[in-house]
């Protein structure tokens, strides 16, 4: 068996970026815990890049603050990114794991079926209201003047996401999102509006990276 990649695109584009000496301003939508599956996690307290870090589930979030208590130029934001403000209703898990031991307190979305598909029970989900924000909303509360990393997890909403952070004025020059719970005409109409606007992109069966050209000239 051919051994398992041993770095991801998303790294790789970070690594870019900090060896141009530049600083870096990184904002993740969908950052549980800061610590299951994250990619960035390692990256940001290695190189001390500034950060926003967004998690709409409260008890996700409790566990954010708790792995970045310390962590100076991590800013931690509890919302979850829509294409308008105000309070949308999430499902989410009454428990961390399931009667198997499986971690399922990741698997949080506006849709429902999204995690009935992930064989969780019925019985087993709530909703709750939480705040949204929208990219812009972001921007402005925390006063930033660029994004250099946007990576992305929302269970089934990334496309949307992506479509929002294409049409900002401060265009990310690297957008990173899941791409497996995506139908393939979602992918098609996101990675279209991506090449209109230049961006190039690699890709594997779980997730999407755009690049805008200014990051690999």
């Amino acid at each position: 068996m051919v051994p398992a990649s041993t770095i991801d695109a998303v790294t790789l584009i970070l690594q870019t970026i900090i060896s141009k000496k530049e600083s870096c301003q990184l904002v993740q939508v969908g950052a549980c815990d800061g610590a299951l599956n994250d990619p960035v996690s390692k990256l940001i307290r290695e190189n001390n890049i500034s950060s926003i870090l967004i998690e709409p589930i409260p008890a996700s979030f409790a566990e954010l603050k708790k792995n970045y208590l310390g962590v100076e130029n991590a800013k931690l934001c509890n919302a979850a990114i829509s294409n308008q403000s105000g309070v949308v209703q999430i499902y989410t898990t009454k428990m961390a794991f399931d009667e198997l031991g499986r971690q399922i307190s990741q698997v949080s979305s506006f849709n429902k079926n999204h995690l009935l598909k992930h064989h969780i029970r019925e019985k087993d989900i709530i909703s709750i209201e939480v705040e949204a924000l929208t990219l812009e909303d972001v921007i402005k509360r925390y006063a930033i003047d660029k994004i250099d990393v946007l990576q992305i997890d929302a269970e089934g909403f990334d496309d949307e996401i992506v479509k929002c952070a294409l049409c900002l004025k401060i265009k990310p020059k690297c957008i990173a999102f899941e791409n497996i719970h995506l139908s393939q005409e979602k992918q098609i109409t996101v990675l279209s509006q991506a090449k209109d606007l230049g961006y190039s992109w690699i890709h594997d069966k779980w997730n999407t990276v755009l690049v805008d050209a200014s990051v690999i000239e």
